[in-house]
């Protein structure tokens, strides 16, 4: 990747991060369904896979969004390679939260720091 396709691309990862805070309230309403998902990935056999699938679907609109930010196409490796991360980030955050809560011990703006943690965690690693 040249300096320019690396630096286009960090541009729009940081916008996504910038992005990240408008959209949580709309968000923190689903939480309670999918901690709960992800905490039945440990007991019920059928659900890591659909839940692995469900992130894996979700990197192609990350990738739209992650070029569209960064003017570039889609289909550049890197905008790919950018969207798997922030997919895993999602995935790991939310999967941390919900194992170590229960649902009476939910806490939305808990939450959601930590998945702006794994965000930044990418960001940071991106930028090196």
């Amino acid at each position: 990747m040249t300096s320019s396709a690396a630096g286009d691309a960090d541009a729009g990862m940081a916008a996504l991060l910038d992005g990240f805070d408008r959209h949580c309230r709309a968000v923190t309403s689903d939480m309670p369904m999918l901690l709960t998902l992800a905490r039945l990935t440990r007991t019920e056999p059928a659900l890591p896979g659909v839940w692995l699938e469900v992130h894996a679907d979700s990197e192609p609109v990350f990738a739209a969004e992650i070029a569209r930010r960064a003017g570039q196409s889609p289909e550049a490796p890197s905008v790919h390679v950018q969207a798997a991360l922030v997919a895993a980030a999602l995935r790991v955050a939310v999967e941390r939260y919900a194992f170590r809560t229960t649902s009476e011990t939910h806490d939305g703006a808990e939450l959601i720091d930590e998945v702006r943690a794994a965000l930044r965690t990418v960001d940071q690693r991106l930028a090196e």
